[in-house]
């Protein structure tokens, strides 16, 4: 046989991708496993579509962050969080989408996208605070920093003022000023109570503190406002703060409802640096940035408290606010959140980036180096290895991504083998080491075919149930013989199902599936798909059979067309033949033992993990 040793990696790699769309009439040629020729080919095979918009986010946070963005441009995006990033490369996306790069699973799919030239756009989904960026030990550090180096094509800001200070990191040439999509359909109404308390909100982003001083000092600014508010009968608090800081300032946390209907029925907003910032200015509150720190500030507002000493009169400033300072705030407003309709802004980007020739533009390496345009990334960022080298800090960052993904692989690796064994020996009833699996996929070049056109025969991929699934398929008449070199009892286990592409195709019907062993018929089952939709799912078989006395299996997996046999691809997920042998130096059927007692890297407690 001269087919290639490797499964092809999906259904249209084996039949071509005119097996995806045919129209009436014309029949799939699939060949003999032997051929040398395509294993499909149709008439008029269409062209590709083009591909999808990856969404890295999961499909909440996505819709918070990108709001109706795909439906002005017409996309269902694909999301993808979760999946690693040679799965993601593999779908060959238009464009992807993330809001973030600091963890290793992102940035390798953001890096892997720029070799493939495939854009990607970074959408800022709030403003910057500066422990956030330079100071992050909740979660980013050590992992990753925040945008230094950035690897996405293009960068969406929400703001003039984000877009400067983020020029001043060498990033001027990706930025766009997009605004905040998700505001755009937020309600600008307010309820106003005459004569009642006036109502002042003091909120907490999720997480007040990225690190020891941040969050020591958020509860001292709040114990400081708990301890003023409680001698001030005539003004009504809202504590909109995280649990665990209430229970530590000693107030009750009010988090019904969303943040949009608190402030709506409020009188003044009081927040540590976070978008529920803009949030108030935008409901024409008065506004004030709570910050105990002597850290710069990346957003611009018309008060602040950074002390005890400041809160009477920012307080009474909020209350009775001075048309100055009024006037001042909705000028940071402006600077701070480009107005407007922000969600055509973001597809604006999105369609540009998938039409523009080269993806990931001028390269930060390649810009000119200015003065105030540039940071080394060594000096900053001293604790992570990947900038302590050399100046190659977008490379650099990949490798620190790819190294620590690699000790979470090693990891994960020896916990599946663990989950491995354990399954197997509950199942066999035995030892793992004297189980003997014949995997009728693998052994595919191996097999005697016999195919008549249009039949055919291929190792492939395939989605059914939600789950993609490695088959052997077998396009009707065709059937392909193993023999399996052993006479032990074992018993064979399978799938049977057609395949999904067919299931509404007019000129599909009825297929056969039959399976032999040893000249006995195990199996005959027909699976009409397209008139019966009980029928659109794996059947798992399992048959035990006795020992043979010549002292080899002989399996035949045959598909026949019931009716016709255009468009009958049958499928049988996971054919196995297991037995059990007992191990002995030199003998028994070694090249049958499970991959994962073969080799040295056998799972063993205390040693793989």
């Amino acid at each position: 046989m001269s087919m290639p040793q490797t499964a092809p990696s999906s259904i249209e790699d084996s039949f071509g991708s005119g097996a995806w769309d045919l129209g009436p009439g014309e029949s799939p040629q699939i060949q003999d496993p032997g051929s040398k020729t395509p294993l499909l080919a149709a008439t008029h095979p269409p062209a590709l579509p083009p591909g999808p918009v990856v969404v890295l986010d999961d499909p909440a946070r996505g819709r918070d962050i990108y709001g109706a963005a795909f439906e002005r441009l017409g996309v269902v995006p694909v999301h993808a969080n979760g999946m690693p990033p040679d799965e993601i490369i593999a779908r060959r996306p238009a464009l992807i989408l993330l809001s973030s790069e600091w963890t290793h699973e992102w940035r390798l799919t953001a890096a892997a996208a720029r070799k493939a030239l495939i854009p990607v756009v970074y959408v800022m989904d709030g403003v910057l605070e500066w422990s956030y960026v330079w100071n992050n030990l909740t979660f980013i550090r050590p992992w990753g920093t925040m945008l230094q180096p950035l690897l996405a094509s293009d960068l969406c800001v929400i703001g003039q003022h984000q877009a400067r200070i983020l020029s001043s990191m060498g990033l001027a040439r990706r930025i766009h000023v997009v605004g905040l999509p998700r505001l755009d359909r937020v309600s600008r109404e307010r309820i106003l109570n005459h004569g009642g308390k006036p109502r002042i909100v003091v909120a907490t982003p999720r997480t007040a503190g990225h690190n020891v001083e941040q969050h020591v000092m958020a509860l001292r600014a709040l114990r400081d406002l708990r301890t003023w508010f409680a001698a001030q009968d005539g003004i009504e608090v809202v504590w909109r703060v995280a649990a665990n800081l209430a229970e530590d300032v000693g107030v009750k946390p009010d988090i019904q409802g969303s943040m949009n209907e608190t402030l709506s029925r409020a009188s003044a907003l009081i927040s540590f640096t976070s978008t529920c910032l803009l949030e108030g200015m935008l409901k024409g509150l008065p506004v004030a940035q709570l910050d105990y720190r002597p850290a710069p500030s990346y957003v611009a507002g018309a008060w602040e408290i950074r002390c005890a000493d400041h809160i009477p009169n920012v307080v009474q400033e909020l209350l009775y606010p001075p048309p100055p300072k009024l006037a001042w705030q909705d000028a940071c407003l402006s600077d701070e959140l480009e107005a407007g309709d922000a969600t055509e802004r973001l597809a604006t980007v999105i369609r540009d980036a998938m039409a523009r020739p080269a993806p990931n533009g001028a390269d930060e390496e390649t810009q000119p180096v200015r003065v105030h345009g540039r940071l080394d990334y060594r000096q900053i960022h001293s604790e992570l290895s990947a900038f302590a080298i050399s100046p190659s800090s977008v490379l650099q960052y990949e490798l620190a991504a790819a190294y620590g993904t690699l000790l979470h692989t090693k990891h994960e690796k020896g916990i599946l083998q663990r989950e491995c064994i354990e399954l197997s020996e509950a199942f066999s009833g035995g030892d793992i080491r004297d189980i003997r699996a014949f995997a009728f996929m693998d052994r595919f070049t191996e097999a005697k075919s016999s195919i008549r056109p249009p039949g055919g025969a291929a190792v492939t991929f395939c989605s059914m149930g939600g789950r993609a699934a490695r088959a052997l398929a077998l396009h009707a008449p065709a059937e392909l013989t193993f023999a399996v070199p052993t006479g032990c009892p074992g018993k064979l286990t399978f799938a049977i199902g057609v395949h999904p592409d067919v299931w509404n195709h007019p000129e599909s019907g009825p297929c056969r599936f039959i399976v032999k062993a040893d000249d006995r018929v195990l199996l005959d089952f027909i699976l009409d798909p397209l008139r019966n939709p009980d029928d659109r799912k794996w059947r798992w078989m399992e048959h035990a059979l006795t020992a043979s006395s010549n002292g080899a299996h002989v399996f035949t997996f045959a598909s026949e067309g019931v009716g016709g046999d255009t468009f009958r691809w049958a499928l049988w997920r996971n054919p196995m033949f297991l037995w059990t042998e007992p191990s002995a130096p030199g003998g028994g059927a070694d090249g049958f033992a499970p991959r994962m007692v073969a080799y040295s890297d056998f799972y063993v407690p205390g040693r793989t993990l």
